[in-house]
């Protein structure tokens, strides 16, 4: 696994163990979904579901990053430094079902 799968991997797999701790009832793959859209956002700089790119600094200065969004934002951090190359949601979506393929034909 490349280091850029394992990074996204563990912040994928935080997240979700995070939401579900707190009770959340939507489904793991409404989950992933979710915070596809959120990274997507975070990498235009705004809102990726409406389609508007925004500043990428915080709403206001008092805005607070919560433990989760730190540790996303520092792996992402790393990950570009390291030179990481950012998927869009489309090429998350492309490589998510070549993996499904991959799968099922081995199963």
């Amino acid at each position: 696994m490349s280091a850029r799968h394992r990074i996204e991997s563990e912040a994928s797999q935080r997240y979700l163990a995070e939401q579900l701790a707190n009770g959340c009832e939507e489904s793991p793959e409404q989950l992933v979904a979710a915070w596809r859209v959120q990274q997507s956002s975070a990498l235009a700089g705004g809102n990726a579901a409406h389609g508007r790119v925004e500043s990428s600094q915080p709403a206001s200065s008092t805005a607070r990053e919560s433990d989760l969004g730190r540790r996303l934002r520092e792996i992402r951090e790393r990950y570009i430094a390291e030179g990481g190359k950012l998927l869009s949601v489309e090429e998350i979506d492309r490589e998510i079902a070549e993996r499904r393929r991959e799968r099922s034909s081995l199963d």
